[in-house]
C-alpha cells in the first residue's frame, strides 16, 4: 500500500516540477530582458587616479617686503603746509573737455531733402540734339579790350582758323612715304652742337626746309591739348614752352604690333618699339657713368670679389668722350675721384686699383648713398647713368623699401637713370626693380650663381654704353581712350630699343604721339601717326605686358603716397588680367 502511494506521489511531483521549471524560465527571460534594457541606457565610467610627481622645490623664506612708490608720487608728511590747488588747471589736466554743443542744426541747401517737408529739386531737361555734334573749340580774341602798350610782350596776331571735320590729332612735317633712310647725310658723324643742322631733313620742322622752330599749323595746338591729359609731374618736367625742336622722324623707326581678343570686347592692346634706322644716322652722345657698389658686410668678401671683377669689365665699356666715377657705399659713401673723371688710361688704372682694394664691412645705408649721387654736376644733354650692384637690404638709415623708392624717385625726377643688379637670388627685388622702373632704368637679379656676376655686369654696361637720345618724354593723343605705360620711359640707346605698351578703345583707329628728347645740346622731337589697321599682329603677351606695366606704375605711385584708391586699382587690375601682384606683402604698408 505504501508502494502504490509513493508511485502516485512521484507522478504528481513531476508535474509540479515541470510547471515550476517553465515558470522559472519565463521569469528568467523577463528578468534578462529588463536587465538588458537597463544596461543599454547606462554609461560606465572608469576613473583612474594618478598621482603626479611634482618637482622637488627648495623651501624659501620671506625676509622683508618693501613697497616702492612711483617716481612721480609726492609723499605729504604731517605738518607740511597745504598747497593751494588751481581748480581750472586740475580740470584741464584731469578732466575731458566736452564737445561744443550744437545749438542750431546746420543749414541745409535748398536742393537737398530735409525729411518729408523738404524741397525736391527737379532735374534739368537734357538738351535735344538731332545729330552728333563733335566739339571743336578755337580760342580767338575778336574784340581788343586792352591797349597794346600795356602788354609786357608784343601782341601776336593769329589768323582765323576754319573748323575742319575729322582733323587728325597730329600733323606730320613730311609725308611718311617720302621719309627714306637715305635722305639723311652721314658726312658728319662726330658729335657736335651743329651735327643736326648739317643733316638734310626733307621738309624741315616748319615746312620751309630750314628744320628749326616749333611745328607750324594746328599741330602745336593739338600737342598742347594732348599734354593736358598727362599727369602734372610729367607736364611740368617737359617744359617745352618757348623751345625749338629738331624733327627726327626720318632717323628713327616706330614698329607697332597689336592684339585683340573677343574676351575683351572694349579694348585692344599695342606695343610700340622705337629704334634707329641705322647705326650711322644718329650719333652716339657722350654720357656720365656712375659705377655704384654695395660694400657692406651683407655682401661678403666672396660675392664682392665677383662684383669687383664685373666693375673692372664695365670700365672697358666707357666711351672715349664719357666721364665716370666709382662709388663704394656701406654706412658711408666713398668715391674713387672727388669729381667726374675723363676716360684716360691714367684714370682707368686708378679706378682699377681702387676697385681692387674694396672690402666688405659695416652696415648698409642705401638711401643716403643714393642721395649722395644727386650731388653730381650734370651737364644738359649728357645722360647720367648709375649701375647699382647690391643685395637690396638696408640695415640703417631709411630702411623701408617703399620710403626709399618714393623719396628718392621724387628727388631724382628722372635726372639719373638707375640700372640695378641684384647680386643674389634672395636679393630684395621690390626695392631694386622699383628704383629702376621709377628712374628711367631696368633691373636684373642674378639667380644662376655668383660666378655669373661679372658677365652680367659687363652685359648691362654694354647695353647702355651708346645713348642717342636722353630725357625722353612721350605725349599720346586720344585722352582716356589710350593708356600707355611706362609713363616715364628710359632713354633711347643704340643697343636697347625703347618699348612702350598701350591699351586703346576699339573705336580708336590709330595712335599718334609726340616724343621729346635731347641729342646733346639739341632739343629734338618726333611725331608718329600709326594706324591700327594693317599693323603687325602680336600675341596675348602684349595684353599681359601692358597690365604688368600698369601694376608696376601703380606700385611706384603707392610707394610715393600710400593711397587706398591706388591699392584697390592694383588689385582690380591684377584680378581683371589674371596676374599675381608682385612683391605681395612688401609694399602693402
Amino acid at each position: 500500500m505504501i508502494g502504490v502511494e509513493s508511485r502516485y506521489l512521484d507522478e504528481d511531483s513531476k508535474g509540479r516540477h515541470v510547471g515550476l521549471a517553465f515558470a522559472a524560465c519565463v521569469g528568467s527571460l523577463i528578468f534578462h530582458l529588463l536587465a538588458l534594457l537597463i544596461v543599454t541606457r547606462m554609461d560606465f565610467y572608469t576613473v583612474w587616479t594618478h598621482e603626479s610627481k611634482r618637482p622637488e622645490t627648495k623651501p624659501f623664506k620671506v625676509m622683508e617686503v618693501k613697497r616702492e612708490l612711483p617716481a612721480a608720487a609726492t609723499v605729504t608728511k604731517p605738518g607740511d603746509p597745504v598747497q593751494p590747488i588751481s581748480l581750472p588747471k586740475q580740470a584741464d589736466v584731469m578732466g575731458v573737455k566736452p564737445d561744443e554743443v550744437v545749438v542750431e542744426p546746420p543749414a541745409l541747401p535748398e536742393d537737398k531733402l530735409a525729411g518729408e517737408l523738404g524741397i525736391i529739386a527737379e532735374p534739368s531737361k537734357p538738351p535735344v540734339r538731332a545729330t552728333w555734334e563733335p566739339r571743336q573749340e578755337i580760342l580767338e580774341v575778336k574784340n581788343q579790350v586792352v591797349a597794346d602798350n600795356t602788354a609786357p610782350l608784343e601782341r601776336k596776331k593769329i589768323p582765323r582758323l576754319e573748323r575742319v571735320n575729322d582733323a587728325p590729332d597730329f600733323l606730320l612735317p613730311v609725308e611718311r612715304d617720302s621719309a627714306k633712310p637715305e635722305a639723311a647725310s652721314t658726312e658728319n658723324r662726330s658729335f657736335g652742337p651743329d651735327w643736326l643742322t648739317k643733316l638734310d631733313v626733307p621738309g624741315g620742322g616748319n615746312g620751309g626746309g630750314e628744320g628749326w622752330g616749333r611745328r607750324a599749323g594746328p599741330d602745336s595746338l593739338l600737342i598742347d591739348q594732348a599734354r593736358s591729359n598727362l599727369p602734372p609731374d610729367i607736364v611740368n618736367a617737359i617744359k617745352v614752352e618757348g623751345k625749338e625742336f629738331k624733327p627726327i622722324e626720318n632717323f628713327l623707326t616706330a614698329e607697332i604690333a597689336t592684339y585683340t581678343t573677343l574676351t575683351d570686347p572694349d579694348y585692344g592692346y599695342f606695343r610700340i618699339e622705337i629704334k634707329r634706322r641705322g647705326p650711322e644716322i644718329l650719333p652716339v652722345i657722350p654720357k656720365d657713368v656712375l659705377l655704384v657698389q654695395d660694400c657692406s658686410a651683407s655682401m661678403t668678401d666672396q660675392r664682392l670679389h665677383f662684383c669687383t671683377n664685373g666693375l673692372v669689365l664695365a670700365l672697358s665699356e666707357i666711351g672715349p668722350q664719357d666721364r665716370f666715377n666709382v662709388v663704394c657705399f656701406r654706412d658711408r659713401v666713398d668715391t674713387c675721384f672727388p669729381q667726374w673723371a675723363s676716360n684716360t688710361a691714367e684714370n682707368i688704372e686708378t679706378a682699377r686699383n681702387y676697385i681692387g682694394e674694396i672690402r666688405s664691412s659695416g652696415n648698409t645705408d642705401i638711401y643716403s648713398s643714393l642721395q649722395d649721387l644727386m650731388k653730381v654736376d650734370p651737364v644738359p644733354g649728357r645722360p647720367v647713368i648709375a649701375l647699382l650692384m647690391s643685395d637690396g637690404y638696408p640695415t640703417m638709415g631709411l630702411v623701408k623699401s617703399a620710403d626709399i623708392i618714393g623719396v628718392f624717385s621724387k628727388l631724382n625726377n628722372g635726372q639719373i637713370s638707375v640700372f640695378s643688379m641684384g647680386t643674389a637670388q634672395t636679393a630684395n627685388s621690390y626695392l631694386l626693380d622699383q628704383l629702376s622702373y621709377c628712374n628711367r632704368g631696368d633691373s636684373f637679379i642674378v639667380t644662376s650663381g655668383r660666378y655669373d656676376i661679372p658677365r652680367y655686369v659687363q652685359k648691362l654696361a654694354r647695353e647702355v654704353s651708346r645713348p642717342v637720345l636722353s630725357d625722353v618724354k612721350f605725349l599720346f593723343s586720344g585722352g582716356t581712350d589710350v593708356e600707355v605705360y611706362p609713363v616715364l620711359t628710359s632713354n633711347l640707346y643704340l643697343d636697347r630699343p625703347l618699348v612702350v605698351f598701350g591699351r586703346y578703345r576699339k573705336s580708336v583707329k590709330k595712335v599718334a604721339f609726340d616724343a621729346f628728347g635731347k641729342a646733346g645740346e639739341v632739343d629734338c622731337d618726333m611725331v608718329f601717326d600709326l594706324p591700327f589697321a594693317g599693323a603687325k599682329s602680336g600675341g596675348k603677351d602684349i595684353r599681359t605686358d601692358w597690365a604688368e606695366q600698369k601694376i608696376f606704375h601703380l606700385i611706384g605711385q603707392y610707394a610715393r603716397r600710400a593711397d587706398a584708391g591706388v591699392m584697390q586699382e592694383i588689385k582690380n587690375t591684377a584680378k581683371t588680367y589674371g596676374i599675381d601682384v608682385p612683391y605681395r606683402g612688401k609694399f602693402d604698408r
